[in-house]
């Protein structure tokens, strides 16, 4: 969805958000943008997360790494974990172990 030239025509310094999943964006446009200062990009999501091997390869998550980009903010991806949802979760666990 977020493909090379989609975020050229805004004005810099916008904020992007991904809380979807990190194939929606291409991370290496992404990235570029965010080196040069041209956007704010904040997620909870990368490409490959599943896979630690390929997303240590990321080069969003090795700038994030570095700690020298102030437009760059990269959170887990916690998909819901709640002091309700936890709740839940284990009584319905506890319910199907007794």
């Amino acid at each position: 969805m977020i493909k090379k030239g989609v975020l050229d025509s805004f004005k810099q310094g916008l904020f992007v958000i991904n809380t979807s999943r990190g194939e929606v964006v291409d991370e290496d446009y992404i990235s570029w943008l965010v080196e040069h200062n041209i956007i704010n990009y904040a997620c909870d999501v990368l490409q490959n997360e599943q896979d630690i091997e390929k997303l240590k390869s990321s080069k969003l998550y090795r700038m994030n790494k570095t700690g020298k980009y102030d437009n760059l903010v990269i959170t887990p991806h916690v998909c819901g974990v709640t002091v309700d949802s936890q709740e839940k979760a284990l009584k319905s666990i506890i319910r199907i172990c007794t």
